[in-house]
């Protein structure tokens, strides 16, 4: 090596030595400015907001797959879960526990909307499917606790609904629409949800259908026939009531009791 080189080298080093060192100190600083600036920082939940990006790590059951390109949460088997990775590796016609998680109900319910949580949850416990939908028919808890406490226009109202009495047997007056729709249960199930960091009881409005056994047996016999009179459908209502007569009635009271029930908000 001649010694123009090695001055063009020295010189070269002389200008990068200088550039890195105050590289370094400029990282060395930034880190330092901002450890400084984020000692102790409590990193908390932040409230969904009209625009919201969400971070979602798959795993514990739940992917996030594409379909017809429109990216999507589903809870899936646990054969499911090693597949192909975190993302795009289950085939929606295949996966076998596969529910559509509504992202819109989900982020409702961080925000503490009562009414998305109630739709989550309905989501997650098929309360209410396209095969078994909401009966038109409204009930609200506190009405229900009403009718099932004492006698009066409430608790029969809620036997004409139910076209059952509350110890199983027939009514006087039929309704085929009543027996077809059953009712749907608007129970309040409270939640605890981290709304912002802070943990808060929000009352999901949760909606069960609920049909009596009397009825479900008189649908399944109207379905049978093709485009019954109303005349038919009365003798195959009578028909029905008095075979379940002579068997063991359903306990209707027992039975919707049971949907509003703690143990059953628990499993909700």
């Amino acid at each position: 090596m001649g010694i123009g080189m090695i001055r063009q080298y020295r010189g070269t080093l002389k200008f990068i030595l200088p550039a890195v060192a105050a590289m370094a100190l400029v990282f060395g600083g930034l880190q330092a400015w901002t450890w400084w600036n984020l000692r102790g920082y409590e990193v908390k939940p932040m409230r969904p907001g009209e625009i919201t990006i969400l971070a979602v790590t798959p795993g514990q059951g739940y992917r996030v797959i594409v379909a017809n390109r429109v990216a999507q949460l589903g809870e899936v088997s646990e054969s499911e879960e090693g597949s192909r990775g975190g993302f795009g590796g289950v085939d929606t016609t295949s996966a076998s526990n596969l529910k559509r998680i509504p992202m819109r109900e989900l982020l409702q319910s961080l925000d503490g909307d009562g009414k998305g949580l109630g739709l989550l949850v309905e989501r997650m416990n098929d309360t209410v499917t396209p095969e078994n939908p909401a009966s038109p028919i409204v009930w609200t808890e506190a009405d229900i606790r009403q009718a099932l406490a004492e006698e009066g226009e409430l608790r029969r109202r809620l036997e004409l609904d139910l076209q059952t009495t509350l110890d199983g047997r027939p009514i006087a007056q039929f309704s085929a629409s009543r027996v077809l729709n059953g009712i749907t249960i608007l129970t309040d199930v409270p939640i605890e949800v981290n709304v912002g960091g802070e943990v808060q009881t929000v009352v999901a409005k949760v909606r069960q259908r609920y049909q009596t056994r009397l009825a479900t047996k008189v649908e399944k016999e109207i379905n049978e026939e093709f485009n019954p009179s109303d005349e038919k459908m009365v003798a195959i209502y009578a028909q029905v009531s008095a075979l379940d007569a002579e068997s063991n009635p359903e306990d209707v009271r027992r039975a919707i009791e049971g949907r509003i029930s703690d143990a059953r908000k628990a499993d909700l």
